[in-house]
């Protein structure tokens, strides 16, 4: 398995800005960034979660919700759901962290990158979905509440709101 100083090597910069670019913790340029997600993708890199520390110690206890606005969405239908999620997500002691931008995918990034969410649910997929690509580059849980074809990296549930 490849490991920090791999991905280093393969992107020509130093295990501290690998680092910074997995943590978010400093900036980095875009090109770099780049560089070393391209270099952890071709060798297989994923960070690596310590699973001896308690989930408080390691997560955020955030959850992201990725639901872009396209030009039918109809905001009023959604906030039943938003809502029967974000009250379940606090009574297991979680937060909601909404995603809403039409470039999905790269606020997914950014959020795993910046270990900003422990998982993400992805809401009005369509079969072809950038999102659900991405799923599969990032190293965090992601869950479709609606179908993709790619059922490789994104778990797919429906969920039933009552009223």
């Amino acid at each position: 398995m490849a490991g920090i100083k791999d991905v280093a090597a393969r992107a020509g910069v130093s295990i501290s800005t690998v680092s910074y670019v997995v943590s978010g913790k400093r900036r980095i340029g875009a090109e770099t960034q780049a560089r070393v997600r391209a270099a952890a993708l071709e060798l297989g890199y994923r960070l690596v979660i310590d699973a001896t520390k308690p989930a408080s110690a390691r997560g955020t206890h955030v959850l992201a919700v990725s639901s872009p606005l396209r030009p039918y969405t109809d905001v009023a239908n959604y906030a039943a759901f938003f809502f029967a999620l974000a009250t379940a997500a606090k009574r297991h002691g979680y937060g909601i962290l909404l995603l809403m931008h039409e470039a999905g995918d790269q606020e997914m990034r950014r959020v795993a990158d910046r270990g900003m969410a422990d998982g993400v649910f992805l809401l009005d997929v369509l079969l072809s979905d950038s999102r659900a690509d991405m799923a599969g580059a990032i190293d965090i849980p992601v869950v479709s509440v609606d179908y993709t074809n790619d059922t490789a990296h994104a778990y797919t549930f429906w969920m039933v709101v009552e009223k």
